[in-house]
Formats: structure tokens, C-alpha cells, sequence
């Protein structure tokens, strides 16, 4: 809503893709590509959103203990490609096959980040 007029061509094109498909090897945009890169999560850039903070039970993760919902300012550490992050995973180094293109996934991750990447990958894994 805070970049597309409501019931506007383009609102009514986003919602009837409804989101962005992510394959291995590329993606579908839901929208323009301009419109993506002021709305996507890129490294280091602030960004508004919508976020859900839900705090469990740490000895049951079906026990929730309280849920959040709110507008919030976040900032992305790093916007990792999933060879990237499997490269972490591995203890490899994830900048041999970083790509330079500006504002997207797969940029340069820095050295001093990769421990604590790893460590929060592994928490997804």
C-alpha cells in the first residue's frame, strides 16, 4: 500500500500474482523491477515492514507466549543467494561466488559476518 495506489493496474497485477517466486536458478517478480528494489530486503539498507515477533517456550516450541504485530524500520545484514549460504554451511568462502550486481542477493558478505551467519543458518536448518 505505501507504493501502489489501491485497485490501480498495477495493485490488481500484484495481487493476482501474490507474491515472488524464488527457483534455484532465477525468479518471478510480482512486481516492476524498480518497485522490487525499493520494496525487497537488500544488505545494509533500511527498510519499512510489517513484522510478527512471537516469543515461545524455550523447552516447547508449541508453547507460545505472547505474539506481536506491528510497522517496524529493519535492516538486512547480508542478502545471501542460497549458494552463498550453503557455502557458509560448508565453511567455504561465500564471496568465490558472490555476483556483482548492485542491490540484490548475492553480493559481497563480509568476514567478520560469516560466523554469525552461520550460526543463524543453522538455527533454520
Amino acid at each position: 500500500a505505501h507504493f501502489l495506489i489501491k485497485d490501480s493496474p498495477l495493485d490488481r497485477e500484484a495481487a493476482a500474482k501474490a507474491t515472488t517466486f524464488y527457483l534455484s536458478d532465477r525468479r518471478f517478480d510480482m512486481l516492476p523491477l524498480t518497485l522490487m528494489h525499493l520494496c525487497s530486503l537488500h544488505g545494509n539498507i533500511d527498510r519499512f515492514a510489517f513484522s510478527v515477533i512471537v516469543r515461545l517456550s524455550a523447552t516447547d516450541f508449541n508453547d507460545i507466549k505472547s505474539i506481536w504485530f506491528g510497522k517496524t524500520l529493519i535492516r538486512n545484514v547480508a542478502a545471501l543467494t542460497y549458494e552463498q549460504a550453503d557455502a557458509i554451511l560448508s565453511d567455504e568462502d561465500p564471496n568465490a561466488i558472490a555476483t556483482t550486481a548492485k542491490l540484490c542477493a548475492g553480493g559481497f558478505v563480509p568476514k567478520n559476518l560469516i560466523s554469525q551467519l552461520k550460526q543463524q543458518l543453522l538455527m533454520l536448518t
